[in-house]
């Protein structure tokens, strides 16, 4: 794949300078998405847990493969979240 902007020395030679000491941080903004889904996702498990908890049926295995799941994501997140603490 061909393209007619080549990437010279003149165009690279515009761009602004780097800045290694204070960048702008993105932190704040994954925090918030981090915790609002994993919020989210513990509300419809906790809902899903209740609801059939109070069926006839009761509690299968899926719903506890659902618990195993929400708990390992939260711990991701978790992990995300602090790999962002310390990049940023």
């Amino acid at each position: 794949m061909t393209s007619d902007a080549a990437l010279t020395p003149a165009i690279i030679a515009t761009w602004p300078v780097p800045n290694y000491v204070d960048p702008v941080s993105q932190r704040a903004s994954i925090d918030a998405a981090i915790y609002a889904t994993t919020i989210t996702m513990v509300c419809f498990v906790i809902a899903r847990i209740y609801v059939r908890a109070n069926q006839e049926a009761g509690i299968a295995a899926e719903d506890w493969i659902i618990v195993v799941a929400a708990v390992r994501c939260s711990m991701f997140f978790r992990c995300a979240s602090n790999t962002c603490r310390f990049l940023a």
